[in-house]
């Protein structure tokens, strides 16, 4: 696997460039900020980005978010352990979260599982059928991709803020997304976004 790696820790960075090198994967690029890990994804399409959370620049889970949507799996690998930096690190669209503190061998398996699911939706997208969403859920679906908060969806489609929450998670099991970033990444691959 070809692997960006962006942590603000020098040390920790290139010890574990090292180990994931030996274990025989190439790190195409080292980063010690958000911006420039998305940087060097837009311009390396690696095959998993292995992002922390707490970096200088755009932050890793702006980081994360912005990654993902150029359809690179993203690790996060981060010090934090608390449950709500894991909800909203898969809400950014991250493929899994890991503690610091783990082993060499949790990390390449997590690797190893984003990349393979990103080779099963890449060979699968061409041959496979869009999920029924119906007219609403593809109206909401639209207006997030385009930018809209769920707030101002509610407010655009003359409902109530709860009946978005659940046309979101509707929205979210059809598709089988974790969060909103994959949503629209899906919104804007099959041209569902609402002016």
């Amino acid at each position: 696997m070809r692997l960006l790696l962006a942590d603000d820790h020098a040390v920790f960075r290139e010890c574990l460039a090292r180990a994931l090198e030996s274990s025989g994967h190439v790190v195409v690029a080292q980063c010690g900020d958000g911006d420039a890990a998305v940087s060097e994804a837009q311009r390396l399409r690696p095959d998993v980005a292995v992002l922390d959370v707490s970096m200088p620049g755009c932050g890793g889970l702006a980081a994360t978010r912005r990654v993902a949507s150029l359809g690179v799996p993203v690790v996060v690998l981060t010090m934090h352990a608390e449950a709500d930096v894991r909800e909203r690190a898969l809400e950014s669209g991250a493929s899994d979260l890991l503690v610091k503190d783990c082993r060499t061998a949790e990390v390449v398996a997590a690797l190893e599982k984003a990349a393979g699911e990103r080779a099963v939706a890449s060979a699968a997208a061409p041959a496979s059928s869009a999920p029924a969403l119906s007219a609403r859920e593809q109206e909401v679906l639209g207006l997030l991709a385009g930018g809209a908060a769920p707030p101002d969806i509610a407010s655009r489609l003359y409902i109530s803020s709860v009946t978005v929450k659940n046309h979101l998670a509707s929205i979210y099991r059809k598709l089988g997304c974790r969060g909103r970033t994959q949503a629209v990444i899906y919104a804007l691959q099959h041209g569902l976004v609402i002016e």
